[in-house]
């Protein structure tokens, strides 16, 4: 008979969890983690974390950052609807500012992707 090797969870893998899961797969963190799949699908289940599509995007004219935030917060700040925000990161959109005169002075905006390295640095001690 195999002996399954038991680890309590710290505060701190908690908190990433809960920070974290909407932004990456339990496999990834499962990895980040060092813990088995299993494991992570429990704590989740024990948690009741529920995923919520939550997408960062940056927005760019003319080569400079204008604003950065969830869809929502993007286009509060630029005055257009959240749909136009995402339609900006698609290969529709890209193609159109393609084509005109100075696709440079467009404006642009583009999904963000969270890394582990930035997460160390929200984690509690």
């Amino acid at each position: 008979m195999i002996k399954k090797s038991h680890r309590d969870w710290t505060m701190k893998e908690v908190e990433l969890l809960k920070r974290n899961y909407n932004y990456f797969t339990q496999k990834e963190i499962a990895k980040h983690l060092n813990r088995s799949l299993s494991s992570v699908q429990g704590k989740i289940t024990q948690l009741g974390l529920k995923k919520q599509s939550i997408q960062e995007f940056s927005v760019y004219k003319n080569g400079e950052i204008i604003t950065v935030g969830t869809d929502e917060e993007c286009a509060k700040a630029l005055g257009v609807s959240k749909e136009y925000i995402r339609f900006m990161t698609t290969p529709t959109a890209k193609r159109r500012i393609e084509r005109l005169k100075n696709p440079e002075l467009a404006t642009t905006a583009v999904k963000l992707k969270r890394d582990w390295e930035d997460i160390e640095h929200a984690t509690i001690d």
